[in-house]
């Protein structure tokens, strides 16, 4: 930009084109003063191709301002998207953190509510007193008759019987009783894994809430930014046509404000 002071002491603000412009409008003058008309009209030509030029490069440079409002805009929206996709990113991480822990403390939890439940088991199967068949007491209640008839050999060979007898039903009775604490650490594991089963279910639901969420954020966002874009494309349309209309009027009239200092100058 360039400044001239007229001769009235105003001060305005003018392109190289028309400072330019103004050379030539000198030019033009001097030329007509003279009579030289052919050499007036060639700069006339000239005068109106700078004319032309510098409405299209004013125009040029408001496409160019809307332009990297634009860009400007748009990378905004894009740096915010990829923040957004960023914080998602971080969150599903730490959700998927909090999962594997909340499954491994549940594992764990079972893991030792199991040897509790094992050394209870059989404490209790200790405590309860075997029950003989009526057999092995018949053995037991004729071995104390002998032995109290002192006839010691046959109340022996009795109580060899009887023990052989007590042997074989204590190993059937503790089958038993491993059977019975099987049967109860199985329905304990199956009240276990009825427990991992309705955590997965619900950590799995919350997950398809959260990717359902994150879908919905991201559509909002991506139709807000483009609900942006499309108001300042619209307003740019607004703004270029009020603004080209009125760019060749500026033009003329600053050339027109330039006109008394050049007439100043020949005259």
């Amino acid at each position: 930009m360039f400044d001239v002071i007229t001769s009235q002491g105003i001060a305005f603000e003018y392109t190289f084109t028309v400072a330019l412009y103004c050379i030539l409008e000198e030019e033009r003058l001097i030329y007509v003063s003279h009579g030289k008309y052919v050499e007036a009209g060639e700069v006339q030509s000239h005068l109106d191709k700078l004319f032309e030029f510098e409405v299209s490069l004013r125009h040029r440079i408001l496409h160019s301002k809307q332009t990297r409002d634009l860009i400007n805009i748009t990378k905004a929206h894009d740096d915010q998207y990829e923040a957004f996709n960023g914080d998602w990113g971080t969150f599903e991480q730490d959700f998927e953190m909090r999962v594997d822990r909340s499954i491994t403390s549940m594992r764990e939890r079972h893991a030792s509510s199991n040897l509790d439940h094992r050394r209870r088991f059989e404490m209790e199967a200790k405590k309860k007193p075997p029950l003989w068949s009526k057999e092995l007491k018949e053995w037991r209640k004729k071995e104390k008759i002998l032995a109290y008839q002192e006839n010691y050999a046959e109340a022996q060979k009795v109580k060899t019987i009887s023990d052989a007898i007590e042997e074989e039903e204590r190993m059937n009775i503790n089958a038993n009783s491993d059977g019975i604490v099987a049967r109860k650490e199985a329905n304990i594991r199956q009240q276990q894994e009825a427990e991992i089963r309705a955590l997965t279910k619900r950590i799995n639901a919350q997950m398809e809430a959260n990717k359902q969420k994150r879908e919905l954020d991201c559509k909002r966002l991506l139709q807000r930014n483009h609900n942006i874009q499309a108001a300042l494309k619209s307003k740019h349309a607004i703004e270029g046509q009020r603004q080209f209309a009125c760019i060749e009027k500026d033009v003329q009239k600053e050339i027109s404000q330039l006109k008394p200092l050049c007439l100043s100058r020949v005259f």
